[in-house]
């Protein structure tokens, strides 16, 4: 499957990233799923609706969005595991197990930066219809924790969504 993949031309352009190539790897990403894939926004779609959320409504989502939005508004790559949640504990072990988090030395943060990325990516497609206020927040719109996260976002709004309003929107404010 792999070798399928990387042969077909479009899709080595967006899959050729180390990290990426290791995940489509190891959840033997077949090539018919790989084809839909346009662009990254298509990617980390994928990666959320199959690998972190592997059964609906499990809350491993909301687990790692709200985990890359503290750890990037806090400037940290990681934090002490006391400060999650007992209530995730299951949750960060499951996603730990899944190489999305990595839980070292009493600390948690996720196994690969662009994995953070995406996940802030995703906190902001969660507050789409607040997005204004929390690209204004001068904490977001100023830190570069968040710049990865509102490109990722506003390539999904041109790419996927062809909101070119909303796109020019994002850039006014």
């Amino acid at each position: 499957n792999l070798g399928r993949i990387l042969m077909d031309q479009r899709l080595r352009r967006i899959v050729s990233r180390p990290r990426i190539l290791d995940l489509i790897a190891q959840e033997s990403v077949t090539h018919a799923v790989a084809a839909q894939w346009v662009s990254e926004a298509d990617i980390i779609d994928w990666f959320f609706d199959s690998v972190v959320e592997r059964k609906k409504g499990d809350g491993r989502r909301s687990t790692v969005v709200r985990l890359a939005a503290r750890l990037a508004d806090d400037f940290a790559a990681s934090l002490p595991e006391d400060m999650i949640d007992p209530a995730e504990a299951d949750r960060v072990a499951a996603l730990h197990v899944d190489r999305i988090l990595r839980v070292q030395d009493g600390r948690i943060a996720f196994d690969h930066p662009l994995l953070a990325d995406w996940s802030k990516r995703q906190y902001l497609v969660g507050r789409q219809n607040q997005i204004a206020d929390e690209v204004k927040s001068q904490t977001r719109r100023d830190s570069p924790e968040w710049h990865r996260a509102l490109t990722l976002y506003s390539l999904r709004l041109v790419e996927q969504r062809k909101d070119l309003n909303s796109f020019v929107s994002l850039l006014r404010t």
